[in-house]
């Protein structure tokens, strides 16, 4: 098939772009805006990059992609705090280590999962999906800040079906937190919204 690539370098101002691999370099500013966040599609790879310091350069963007930090997704940003916000409307994954020295907000309209050995690091980190889990060693930690996990439609924690033999049907969320923890469900009917840390 034809091969298509688009790189998108901004200087203060935002563009939408789609492509099989798709880069997007800040280089004095922020990747969109809170109020107006880039919309982006990638079939194959993603790179958001950000190169003012001290905290100027913040990500916003919006996709319909399955994103997976790590593998196919790349998120980088300038020396500093910044705020970064992923939002699609598919599931988010962490495959291998991701750290960022950011506010980081994922929010899924399917689920988010932290794969086995992998770990996602941020300086605070706001999670809204569907269900939140992590896969035996993988971890979600904030690196000096408050960590809220909030799942709309499942449990926090990965629900097994028919349950271990030692009668385990929820394991936990591995998680390490700088500041406070905040964990949410609205599912209702009991064990649908059901919540396991540790």
């Amino acid at each position: 098939g034809e091969f298509e690539s688009k790189i998108c370098s901004i200087l203060g101002e935002t563009c939408s772009l789609a492509g099989d691999i798709l880069l997007l370099q800040a280089r004095t500013g922020a990747i969109g805006t809170a109020l107006l966040p880039i919309p982006v599609f990638a079939r194959d790879k993603l790179s958001l990059v950000t190169l003012a310091p001290d905290g100027s350069g913040d990500i916003f963007a919006t996709t319909t992609n399955d994103l997976v930090l790590g593998d196919d997704t790349f998120i980088n940003t300038g020396a500093g705090e910044d705020e970064v916000r992923l939002k699609t409307t598919g599931s988010i994954a962490v495959e291998t280590i991701v750290t960022l020295n950011d506010a980081l907000s994922l929010e899924a309209g399917d689920n988010v999962e932290v794969r086995n050995g992998s770990t996602l690091r941020s300086a605070t980190l706001n999670v809204l999906a569907q269900s939140i889990h992590t896969n035996q060693t993988g971890e979600l930690q904030t690196l000096v800040g408050d960590m809220l996990l909030h799942a709309t439609d499942g449990p926090i924690g990965l629900r097994f079906t028919p349950p271990l033999p030692d009668g385990t049907d929820l394991q936990p969320v591995n998680v390490q937190v700088a500041g406070r923890l905040s964990l949410v469900t609205d599912a209702p009917g009991g064990a649908a919204g059901d919540i396991s840390v540790s």
